[in-house]
């Protein structure tokens, strides 16, 4: 008698809400996506994404949190193109992390 087991290996980003990191998760992923235009002397719209004070306090605005998930192609598009959008999980990542009292580790 001989048995045989197949099994299927997806390739899903597995995303890890709990616990998020400001210096593991969220600093990368900023720089990474956002801090090209926002950092520097003069960041656009005056939004300096670099630090974790400025990041925590921009961050409480629910307007950035909106225009990070705007559609893409419309005017408010972040980051605009040709970059890529947040991933769902990115997003879902930096709300949890502001849910979870935007700390600094």
């Amino acid at each position: 008698m001989m048995i045989m087991i197949f099994g299927c290996v997806y390739d899903e980003e597995i995303c890890n809400t709990i616990d998020v990191s400001y210096s593991a998760v969220i600093a990368p992923t900023l720089d990474a996506n956002c801090n090209s235009c926002h950092a520097g002397i003069t960041p656009a719209a005056g939004l300096d994404l670099t630090d974790y004070e400025q990041v925590s306090d921009s961050l409480t605005s629910v307007k950035i949190l909106e225009v990070i998930q705007n559609e893409i192609g419309s005017y408010y598009e972040m980051p605009p193109a040709p970059n890529s959008p947040l991933s769902d999980c990115q997003i879902l990542l930096l709300k949890n992390w502001v849910a979870q009292g935007r700390r600094n580790n």
